[in-house]
């Protein structure tokens, strides 16, 4: 079991690696199938005999075979295409879903920090307007934060 899983796992890391190599190589068998079976569906078709023809046969199941074979073999390799994209999405999903999670703590460090200052702290936009107040500015201004920001007063 051992040595078929390392082989198996060679195989993965030269599909990653040489991702076209082995792209033009499915194709190619994919193709290989499709024309060998049309081929020989072709080739049976135009037998001597008008009646039934056992080998006629069996060439056009094959060729329905080969067919089957082609279409599940592109939709195998169109599902690992999309499993390995949402993969990579997935992943960048959790290094945003990580950072957006470190910004917050961050952000409630830093507003825990100003509200425990005992010194006026005002934070100003562009244009003028309050966009924070600690407690010390509001028990100055003797009026609540909600009414403070947004306000361009200059208590």
């Amino acid at each position: 079991m051992g040595r078929i899983f390392r082989i198996r796992l060679r195989l993965r890391r030269f599909t990653r690696r040489h991702a076209w190599l082995v792209f033009a190589i499915r194709s190619f068998v994919i193709f290989s199938a499709a024309f060998g079976g049309a081929y020989g569906f072709i080739a049976g078709s135009r037998s001597d005999s008008s009646g039934y023809d056992p080998h006629v046969f069996a060439i056009g199941a094959s060729f329905l075979f080969a067919i089957a074979c082609v279409a599940l073999a592109t939709l195998s390799f169109r599902l690992r295409w999309m499993r390995h994209r949402l993969r990579k999405i997935a992943l960048h999903n959790e290094t945003l879903a990580d950072r957006n999670w470190e910004l917050q703590e961050a952000e409630q460090r830093a507003r825990s920090l100003f509200e425990s200052q005992g010194d006026l702290i005002v934070l100003r936009d562009a244009e003028g307007c309050i966009t924070f107040v600690n407690d010390a500015y509001c028990e100055l201004a003797q009026q609540p934060r909600g009414v403070l920001i947004g306000s361009r007063s200059s208590t």
